[in-house]
């Protein structure tokens, strides 16, 4: 089972078809990149790192490995894949002889090597940022890859500290989480089984619990009426009552109908 790292930190473990990878199975998972790149863990024992490179395009910077890029040494921009020696064909002579710890203890030595630096990361960018990420950095679950590979994240209200909804700390936050659901709401409402989105991008999904969504966007609209801006507490109440409609509906999709009559009240 050989452990996958995606550009947004997401790590999955992968189980080759048969007992062990072949060439044509690594190539494969690669698919997309023109060249794959491949380099010897020096902090781990018996660590193939491969990853994928396009040499003649533009990299997109948001699909930067930031994580991945650490481990390695260089700039990566396609997810990581890390195998143990033992998972390799031994007819590929890409083996060292001698393995040093079984694939178990191996595992738990690279997702511990890869949690170091992860927390790295967050400090270092704490730091530049003159944050203090326990404070000002809202205190979200990871609950695991989407299926496009997007970090599904759940922010749970009652996790965070009193600080975060503080006027000047929550103002910026209510602003992203509303520009994204004015501009996303009614297409996330049109999916069966969807959950309270309130921010997403290329690498990342993060949900508000059901039994929180009102109490979040009340926050919102509180925020919104000290700035006086009170056609989007308006709008947002409008939202509210979309998200009870559809979960009244046992999460089947809205239809334009109903989003336009909201919309005109």
């Amino acid at each position: 089972m050989a452990i996958m790292q995606y550009n947004n930190g997401v790590v999955e473990h992968l189980k080759p078809s048969d007992n062990v990878f072949e060439d044509k199975e690594i190539l494969k998972l690669f698919g997309e990149y023109e060249e794959l790149r491949t380099k010897r863990l020096v902090e781990v024992p018996n660590a193939w790192c491969i990853w994928g490179e396009n040499k003649d395009k533009k990299e997109d910077p948001e699909e930067f490995n930031n994580l991945g890029a650490k481990v390695v040494g260089e700039k990566i921009y396609s997810p990581l894949l890390i195998l143990h020696d033992s998972e390799l064909n031994p007819e590929l002579h890409l083996t060292d002889k001698i393995i040093i710890k079984p694939y178990e203890d191996f595992k738990n030595e690279i997702l511990g090597f890869l949690d170091g630096i992860a927390q790295e990361i967050l400090d270092n960018f704490a730091t530049q940022s003159n944050l203090n990420k326990d404070m000002f950095i809202p205190n979200v679950e990871a609950i695991g890859p989407t299926k496009d590979k997007r970090l599904l994240m759940k922010l749970d209200l009652e996790k965070q500290i009193d600080d975060f909804f503080r006027f000047d700390i929550f103002t910026p936050f209510a602003t992203q989480s509303f520009n994204y659901l004015h501009k996303y709401l009614n297409s996330n409402l049109r999916l069966s089984n969807n959950a309270f989105i309130i921010f997403a991008d290329k690498k990342t999904v993060l949900i508000i619990p059901d039994d929180q969504v009102e109490n979040f966007l009340r926050k919102i609209i509180d925020n919104y009426e000290k700035r006086e801006k009170y056609r989007a507490c308006d709008h947002i109440l409008r939202m509210l009552r979309k998200w009870k409609k559809y979960v009244e509906g046992n999460r089947k999709p809205l239809y334009d109908e109903f989003m336009n009559y909201v919309e005109d009240k």
